[in-house]
C-alpha cells in the first residue's frame, strides 16, 4: 500500500477522500474489494455517495435534501433530465457547491487505477469481457461526453452565439445490429445478451 505523509495516496481517490476528511472511506475501498468483492462501479458509488453526504452535512440542511444516496442516484441516473436539473437546483439553493462536488466524483476507472497502483491489488480477474465492467466503461464515457457537450452549449449561450433558454443535454447510446438493422438501447441489449435475430440474418 502506497501512502503519502498524510496517510493518503496521491491519486484522485486519495485526494478526494483527504479533501473531504474521509479516512475511513479511503481504507474501506480496499477492504470491500478484497473481502466483499465489490465491483468497481459499486466502489465508485460508495466513494461518491460519501463525498456527497459529507458535503451536504457541511453546507446544507439535510432535512431539505433527503438522503445522500437518493440525491446521488438522481444526479447520476441521467434518465430524467428534469429530475436532475431540479435536484441540482435544490442543492445549489441549499448552499451545496454542485459543480465542485460533482467534479470530485470518481469513476470506476479511477477506482481501478487506485486499487492497481496505490493498493497493489489485481483487478484484472473480470477483464474487459465482464458485462458490468463494460457497462461501467460505456456509462463513464457517456456521462463525460454529456458534461462536455453541456458545458460547450452553455458557453455558446452565455456568449450570445446561441439563442436559447437554460439547457440540459441528454446523450444516449444505442447499438445497431448490422445483420438486421435493429436499434437497441444499450442496457436492454446487455440484459437480453442478444439481438432478436441472433446475429444470423
Amino acid at each position: 500500500m502506497r501512502r503519502g505523509e498524510a496517510g493518503y495516496c496521491s491519486c484522485k481517490v486519495g485526494r478526494v477522500t483527504q479533501k473531504y476528511d474521509l479516512a475511513g472511506v479511503y481504507d474501506e475501498v480496499g477492504r470491500r474489494r478484497e473481502q466483499e468483492d465489490d465491483s468497481l462501479r459499486t466502489l465508485a458509488e460508495f466513494v461518491n455517495t460519501c463525498v456527497l453526504r459529507r458535503t451536504i452535512e457541511t453546507h446544507a440542511d439535510r432535512e431539505v435534501l433527503v438522503d445522500a444516496t437518493s440525491v446521488y442516484s438522481t444526479l447520476t441516473n441521467g434518465a430524467d433530465a428534469g429530475a436532475v436539473a431540479e435536484t441540482r437546483e435544490r442543492l445549489a439553493t441549499a448552499g451545496v457547491p454542485v459543480e465542485e462536488v460533482t467534479d470530485d466524483f470518481v469513476s470506476h476507472q479511477t477506482v481501478r487505477a487506485h486499487l492497481n497502483s496505490c493498493l497493489d491489488m489485481d483487478t484484472g480477474r473480470s477483464g474487459a469481457t465482464d458485462p458490468e465492467e463494460v457497462a461501467d466503461l460505456i456509462e463513464w464515457a457517456r456521462s463525460r461526453d454529456e458534461r462536455i457537450i453541456d458545458r460547450a452549449v452553455s458557453r455558446l449561450r452565455e456568449s450570445g452565439h446561441l439563442q436559447i433558454g437554460e439547457t440540459n443535454v441528454i446523450h444516449s447510446v444505442r447499438v445497431i445490429c448490422e445483420a438486421c438493422g435493429r436499434s437497441h438501447r444499450l442496457q436492454e441489449l446487455l440484459n437480453d445478451q442478444q439481438c432478436e435475430c441472433d446475429g444470423t440474418v
